[in-house]
């Protein structure tokens, strides 16, 4: 999991550089960060309605994700502008839904006891992943492109890993159907309603502040 989400914020780490090089406006700016979100709940909503994670092993589910993110980045080194940029962030993001929630299920497969633990070790995986971006660039003089280029070749490593060395556990789940409607029923319960609500303003609380906390620090220096 670490290495495979690692481009999840490539582009907002070298986005000082991208600014300058591609002329971009502050909405365009912005808009890198925000279309790989909503690739990834494009995409973790289509993986959800076609139950892919029940159709295809996570490992190799994980492994597709994995490739296809790390091409979707790559992309951005012969974009040479904001518009095909943001199209394959967004195709990024998405790419990403197939390595996160599967990752979290099989996770979950090994435990009963103290299940909850070993998904907050695996969400801090996500975490750690997600700022090596920053680590490579904040190594000072790198190129842009080379923190495209490294993130790239370590998500496509964690799918590789994923696929030669994981396995689910001896705790699988039974396969699901998708029906949307308990989405109102979920939400009708005021426990699940609260914990959803707090959820997604902490995601947008963590997220809005990684993506720009690379520019307000260089402002600030």
């Amino acid at each position: 999991m670490v290495l495979a989400m690692t481009t999840w914020f490539s582009a907002s780490a070298a986005l000082p550089q991208l600014r300058t090089e591609w002329h971009l406006t502050p909405t365009a700016a912005s808009w890198l960060t925000i279309a790989v979100q909503l690739g990834f709940v494009c995409g973790a909503l289509l993986s959800a309605t076609l139950n892919l994670a029940d159709l295809i092993a996570p490992r190799r589910l994980i492994l597709y994700g994995a490739t296809g993110a790390a091409g979707a980045n790559l992309v951005l080194l012969v974009a040479g502008g904001a518009s095909t940029a943001i199209a394959f962030r967004f195709a990024t993001g998405f790419f990403l839904a197939g390595i996160y929630p599967p990752g979290l299920k099989s996770m979950a497969t090994w435990f009963r006891l103290r299940r909850g633990t070993a998904l907050g070790v695996m969400v801090g995986a996500l975490t750690l992943g997600s700022a090596v971006p920053h680590l490579v660039n904040g190594l000072g003089g790198v190129r842009w492109e080379v923190v495209i280029v490294v993130t790239s070749g370590l998500t496509v490593t964690g799918g590789l890993v994923a696929e030669l060395a994981g396995r689910d556990g001896p705790f699988p789940f039974p396969k699901a159907v998708f029906d949307p409607t308990q989405v109102p029923r979920a939400f009708a319960d005021p426990g699940v309603r609260l914990a959803t609500l707090g959820y997604f303003g902490h995601m947008w609380e963590l997220y809005a502040m990684w993506a720009w906390f690379s520019v307000f620090f260089a402002d600030r220096l």
